[in-house]
């Protein structure tokens, strides 16, 4: 719930959604002061229990990249969000730490590998593919240093986008 607290404090309404009910209680627990509050509710990334065009932003900070078909998953990011929405992706490289320590874990776990490595949404030119596949981004990058950097860096962005449509709001209320 660390990316779903930092936007609600931006001042948004915040969905979060998450496969594990074990994960969104402690999310749930951890975020009880926040407002406004934000709603936790259980879901899968490859079928989110949401309209179409729904939200105006979507953040995943090392979730979507855990579902089994990421083409599904990318397709349901695409459609959830609204068209000019933003897209924030968190996800490690490849060829990191990360990858390491799942090849030490994989090793002695016995369970099967997966079809495509999670870490595969790390790779900038993988992302792109699924994402320009549904004509949803222009541009994928990968961020140099620490994640709360980068992450942060979009909060701002958002939080920009949220006073500015508050803004327009209050502005046409007025007239």
């Amino acid at each position: 719930g660390w990316s779903a607290r930092n936007v609600a404090r931006s001042g948004a309404r915040v969905h979060a959604v998450d496969i594990s009910s074990e994960l969104l209680a402690a999310a749930d627990e951890l975020s009880a002061h926040v407002r406004p509050a934000i709603q936790f509710e259980l879901g899968d990334a490859e079928r989110l229990p949401y309209a179409d065009g729904r939200f105006d932003a979507v953040i995943s900070t090392f979730g979507v990249i855990f579902a089994q078909n990421q083409r599904q998953a990318a397709r349901e990011l695409a459609r959830v969000i609204r068209k000019g929405g933003r897209l924030s992706l968190a996800a490690w490289p490849p060829d990191g730490a990360v990858q390491k320590f799942l090849a030490v874990i994989a090793k002695h776990s016995g369970a099967p590998p997966a079809e495509v490595s999670p870490l595969a949404w790390g790779d900038p030119r993988h992302a792109a593919e699924l994402l320009q596949l549904l004509e949803l981004v222009g541009e994928v990058f990968q961020v140099e240093g620490p994640l709360f950097h980068a992450v942060g860096d979009f909060l701002r962005l958002l939080r920009i986008d949220v006073q500015r449509r508050l803004l327009d709001q209050r502005h046409h209320v007025a007239h």
